[in-house]
């Protein structure tokens, strides 16, 4: 395990100990954080030891939760001894192929999902994160998570989409030379006359003989329309981008566009506290206050 981690493991420890410095919306964002940097052979941030937390639920709602779990078995791999299924001379060979597969699994969580997860609510490095992710699945050395993993992530490219791809325009991590050939291709290259809401599959098995300003075209230019933001800005060089009002109105706009189901996940979070303490047992009642509360909302 320590040769595999090693190229990698420095950068993601920091970029973990940078996010625990900071406010973590969620206990188990903050948790998930601390066990991946336990994992790769350091110390969370501000501990002189480590400790473990009680293990939470686990549901669709929660599905960190997953990787929290996955974590915390390989660390306790040891103290379960020899796991199922029996007979006992069958026992070795499994628990050594279960823990192979799970370390290719921690390793996934750590050195993809990590990062993709916490610069996910940053819409305007979503489609570079996106694209990058893509690459880096495509070259995966597991077969198995290599085809899941894409699988998954082929129904969620929304922003790489002929429209969505040009929030990457705001990305400050996008060089000056690819922003000049995404302005170019959205003048130069035809675009779809009813661009679909994202990539679509085959273009995202291409992903890894492309670059981010191939999924630009003359479509793209809808994203100023969609957002109310004035594309005055493209006229100038991009390393001239940053002083424009019309830039930083819409880099602004942009930074406050939510792109992710955290709101969906705390709300189901309440509604399991509301319900905890026994309000109703009756389904239609527990419907009726949904709605009433719902309702003071809007008021």
């Amino acid at each position: 395990m320590p040769l595999r981690i090693q190229p990698w493991k420095d950068d993601i420890i920091q970029f973990c100990q940078n996010l625990l410095q900071s406010h973590q919306p969620r206990d188990d964002y903050k948790e998930l954080l601390e066990l991946a940097v336990i994992f790769l052979g350091s110390l969370p941030h501000r501990r002189s030891s480590v400790s473990f937390r009680t293990s939470g639920a686990v549901h669709r709602a929660r599905w960190m939760a997953r990787a929290i779990y996955s974590l915390k078995i390989w660390m306790f791999q040891e103290k379960f001894g020899r796991l199922q299924p029996r007979p006992a001379s069958s026992r070795v060979s499994f628990h050594a192929h279960f823990c192979s597969k799970l370390g290719d699994l921690c390793v996934f969580i750590t050195k993809h999902y990590l990062l993709s997860w916490f610069t996910a609510k940053d819409a305007s490095v979503a489609a570079r994160r996106d694209f990058t992710l893509l690459k880096e699945l495509a070259l995966h050395e597991n077969h198995m998570i290599k085809e899941v993993s894409t699988k998954a992530m082929n129904r969620h490219l929304w922003y790489l989409s002929e429209v969505g791809v040009g929030l990457a325009l705001f990305d400050d991590g996008v060089t000056n030379s690819d922003k000049l050939k995404m302005v170019s291709y959205m003048n130069t290259v035809k675009g779809s006359p009813r661009p679909t809401p994202r990539l679509t599959v085959d273009a995202a098995s291409n992903a890894v003989s492309r670059k981010l300003p191939d999924c630009f075209t003359s479509a793209t230019n809808k994203i100023f329309y969609h957002l109310d933001i004035s594309s005055a800005f493209l006229s100038l060089p991009p390393k001239e981008w940053s002083a424009s009002k019309e830039y930083k109105q819409g880099k602004d706009r942009v930074k406050k566009l939510f792109v992710t189901n955290d709101a969906a996940e705390r709300g189901v979070t309440l509604i399991q506290q509301f319900t905890a303490k026994g309000r109703t047992k009756s389904e239609d009642q527990f419907q009726y206050m949904i709605q009433v509360a719902e309702e003071h909302r809007r008021t």
